[in-house]
């Protein structure tokens, strides 16, 4: 390498700067610690909607398994017929569960969706 001595020591040696240029610019928010912490719980909030989806998606596939591989008998009193129709029931309630909240999860806000709230003007 020609930067480099026989010993493989370092050779100093300064270049000619043509040109600096600075991409340093920076908005500055000025908020207020209440409203702020205001923001952030709400967007907290939203931040548990996204993932809202997990917990009946989740039991509907525990459902979905119960039909395939279950035979269903008289038990408690109960009819066979009334269980079936009972977990049928918990399954489809469940399918529209997990519709509403994979809704919510998309119109969950998202960071920038936060930053723009913390800049506006109207909180």
């Amino acid at each position: 390498m020609p930067n480099e001595t026989a010993q493989g020591e370092l050779i100093k040696e300064t270049i000619q700067v043509g040109a600096v240029h600075s991409n340093l610019t920076a908005e500055v928010v000025k908020i207020t610690t209440d409203k702020l912490k205001l923001i952030l719980t709400q967007h907290l909030s939203n931040i548990e909607k996204r993932k809202e989806w997990l917990t009946p998606l989740s039991l509907l596939i525990a459902l979905l398994i119960i039909f395939p591989t279950t035979e269903f008998k008289d038990s408690l009193s109960i009819k066979a017929a009334t269980w079936q129709a009972f977990f049928l029931m918990i399954s489809v309630l469940t399918i529209i569960w997990l519709i509403f909240s994979s809704i919510k999860a998309m119109k969950a806000k998202s960071v920038d969706d936060l930053i723009k709230l913390i800049k506006s003007d109207n909180n």
